[in-house]
């Protein structure tokens, strides 16, 4: 399993070590925002000082990029990129912006790629975006692990980088999501999270003095915001990252949970750690320090447990979740773990869909006629696949697009602009997700397995399902290319079925 060469962390607490010290000492670190918050919730964040806001993501990366490889020979070097918003904040909202009033911009790399592509030259080896929510970060080990049991690079960044954006503050106060004065996870006082920026760099190789030891992925299957109350995803996601980092519960020496102070996400990830560990363990409460930095938070708290276990003998647990029922969990250890032996896999041929989602699935629920466009071509495209052969329950959903969720990115902000910040769309803003497609093929068809969602080229859906199918992480596995240029635009889907 991979080995730990380098870590760097960048947060509104400052590196690393003062990162770690905030946590350690519950130190908080949110203040109100340097612009305008009417209508929010609240003001507050946990934003970095002097951080240029024109392109604040892409600046993050390109900086924390060059501390954590300073001038290694990159030739045999991958890239993961997680992140929820990428060049959404600065870019995106300073070019729609500037559009809605009608004097267009040419924007510079305004998606969730654009961090990624301006760093992409100097790697030789593959260089991906990954964009699930709020587990971004921590499926990101996973996409690295198959990097490395491949043998496509000798090593990976694994970076999480996300910074505090009114696009995304709106959409989180929308929801009703953020606190109304501190998060305080795991309390009866608990009320919501506050949001905040990083970057977070773990260097992985193929030998360490520390190891991101083992990962789960696993969905809840259940709703597209609410987190199923028994944690079934979660702890099925946490007992695959401890099988794989061949360690059990006695151990673990400290928790690092999702931990965002909201009453359900909480009172989940309370019923998981009881289950897990009949004896508590020590906690990490990493956003309630230094904000939910969304992409960047799997990375984060990562480096966080990698920290804190100098000088100690054992191993940390981080676990995530995130919209449309997804998890992940990470093992970071003083041991490596266990490499199951590769399985051969066997690809099917690409299927073409382009069909609307009523005719591939006339007895679909009312519910998913409210989808928009690419949601609903994703999720008919998968449906499809399940009505010509059902698909097990463990069945991994991994996706590439390089447009994505753009028409709703559009739709979300345009609301946020003209009517302001307390008129954000919930609909609107759930559907901003490149990996909504899979949330909904889960929630509507029952499957609980992995899932990988990509602002990539189409063929990087799969090879990542057959990985993740040849590592044992699923027996089975559908990949789906997919992209929605504009609202016009006729759509056209493919997927490929991936088996052992």
């Amino acid at each position: 399993m991979p080995g730990v060469i380098r870590t760097v962390v960048r947060s509104a607490a400052g590196e690393l070590d003062a990162t770690w010290e905030a946590v350690r000492t519950g130190s908080p670190c949110f203040r109100p925002c340097p612009w305008p918050t009417d209508g929010l919730k609240t003001p507050l964040a946990a934003w970095i000082d002097h951080l240029p806001r024109d392109r604040p993501a892409e600046h993050l990366l390109l900086r924390g990029l060059l501390e954590l490889l300073g001038d290694r020979d990159l030739r045999r070097t991958g890239l993961v990129v997680a992140t929820t918003s990428g060049n959404i904040a600065g870019v995106f909202e300073a070019a729609h912006r500037a559009e809605l009033a009608g004097t267009p911009v040419e924007a510079v790399r305004p998606g969730r790629d654009g961090p990624t592509l301006a760093a992409r030259p100097p790697f030789g080896g593959p260089v991906t975006t990954l964009s699930l929510a709020c587990i971004s970060g921590t499926a990101a080990f996973t996409v690295a692990e198959g990097w490395l049991a491949d043998g496509l690079c000798d090593e990976v960044a694994v970076v999480g980088v996300d910074a505090v954006c009114p696009y995304v503050q709106a959409g989180f106060s929308g929801l009703g999501a953020l606190s109304a004065s501190l998060p305080r996870p795991f309390t009866d006082a608990h009320d919501g999270m506050l949001l905040g920026e990083a970057f977070a760099g773990v260097l992985l190789g193929r030998e360490g003095d520390l190891y991101a030891a083992g990962t789960g992925l696993a969905s809840d299957a259940l709703h597209a915001t609410a987190p199923d109350r028994e944690g079934r995803g979660a702890l099925r996601a946490a007992l695959d990252a401890l099988k794989r980092a061949d360690v059990g519960p006695d151990d673990i020496v400290a928790v690092s949970p999702h931990g965002t102070g909201t009453p359900f996400a909480d009172a989940m990830e309370a019923h998981v750690l009881r289950t897990l560990f009949p004896e508590p363990r020590p906690v990490q409460l990493v956003k309630a320090m230094v904000g939910h930095t969304l992409g960047a938070a799997g990375v984060l708290e990562a480096a966080v447990a990698l920290r804190s276990l100098q000088g100690v003998d054992g191993a940390v647990l981080s676990l995530s979740s995130a919209f449309g029922g997804m998890n992940a969990s990470v093992v970071l250890s003083r041991w490596p773990g266990l490499a199951p032996e590769p399985r051969v896999v066997r690809v099917d041929p690409a299927r073409a869909h382009d069909v609307p989602l009523a005719e591939a699935w006339p007895d679909a629920p009312v519910t998913a006629s409210r989808y928009d466009r690419y949601v609903q071509t994703g999720l008919g495209a998968i449906v499809a696949e399940h009505l010509r052969e059902p698909l097990p329950p463990t069945t991994a959903l991994v996706l590439a697009s390089r447009t994505n969720c753009a028409i709703m990115d559009r739709a979300h902000h345009r609301r946020i602009v003209e009517e302001g910040y307390a008129r954000a769309s919930r609909r609107a803003f759930v559907d901003t997700l490149p990996a909504a497609p899979l949330a909904a093929a889960s929630i509507a068809l029952g499957l609980r397995g992995p899932m990988l969602a990509f602002v990539d080229d189409p063929d990087r859906a799969t090879e990542e399902a057959a990985r993740l199918v040849r590592h044992g992480y699923a027996d089975q596995a559908v990949a789906v290319a997919l992209e929605v240029p504009t609202p016009e635009t006729p759509i056209l889907a493919h997927t490929t079925r991936v088996r052992a």
